[in-house]
């Protein structure tokens, strides 16, 4: 049979076949479409290149490439795996404390807990609350430990000081309109090792989580030595 070219036609078939025993494109009526193989009857999958703009389909190769899922005994297993990136989701059977953790990767090839956010523990998945943390040191300037939803509250501020502060920093913790208020100046002293604690009682009520960004603010001073863990619990 002789190419036919009619680009005139208004329309097709219900089922439209691509070739001898080739796939088919079906309507399934209701302004959706299948694709099946030749028998018309068993789905089968399509190809097609990676998206490059936000209105394209996405490859399951991207899917792949976008976030993977680790499995891991601890958290030095964690730090040795060159291969995690950003975005990837790590389930730790023993955080260190004997019960299981799942993280989220703030950066590639994470080495400390300050390059992962904590997503739920076994003590946080029993009490549907969650624990926001990060590592500071002298120098480590503002540091976002995260957003809360509408409604949440912190429940406890912790910040452990590992390696006394031998100068003048200062750090609070709050949020970018208030930044000492879930932890001020005057309930930490960094020039001691220890770990200092407040119980906060703010809601934060914006609908928009964004908005409900918490910080760390770590004001640069003198200090040439300093190491401290922040942790903040909500619910």
């Amino acid at each position: 049979m002789a190419e036919h070219k009619d680009y005139g036609l208004t329309g097709v078939n219900q089922d439209l076949q691509l070739g001898k025993q080739g796939p088919h494109i079906k309507s399934n009526g209701d302004g959706t479409v299948r694709v099946t193989d030749g028998s018309g009857v068993t789905l089968t999958p399509m190809q097609g290149a990676n998206a490059v703009s936000s209105s394209q389909f996405v490859t399951k190769a991207q899917f792949d490439v976008a976030s993977k899922t680790y499995s891991k005994a601890n958290l030095s297993a964690v730090y040795s795996d060159s291969s995690i990136n950003e975005g990837d989701v790590i389930v730790v059977t023993d955080a260190g404390d004997g019960e299981y953790a799942v993280y989220l990767a703030k950066q590639s090839n994470p080495l400390s807990t300050a390059h992962l956010t904590l997503v739920s523990s076994k003590d946080s998945a029993g009490t549907d609350s969650g624990t926001l943390s990060t590592t500071v040191t002298f120098n480590s300037g503002t540091i976002t430990l995260g957003d809360i939803s509408q409604g949440s509250r912190p429940l406890s501020v912790v910040i452990n000081v590992t390696t006394p502060f031998d100068g003048t920093t200062a750090i609070t913790i709050g949020d970018d309109n208030f930044n000492a208020r879930l932890m001020s100046t005057a309930y930490v002293d960094l020039s001691e090792q220890g770990i200092f604690v407040t119980n906060p009682s703010y809601v934060y009520s914006d609908s928009i989580d964004a908005n409900n960004t918490l910080k760390v603010y770590d004001t640069a001073g003198d200090s040439t030595v300093g190491n401290a863990t922040i942790l903040v619990g909500y619910s």
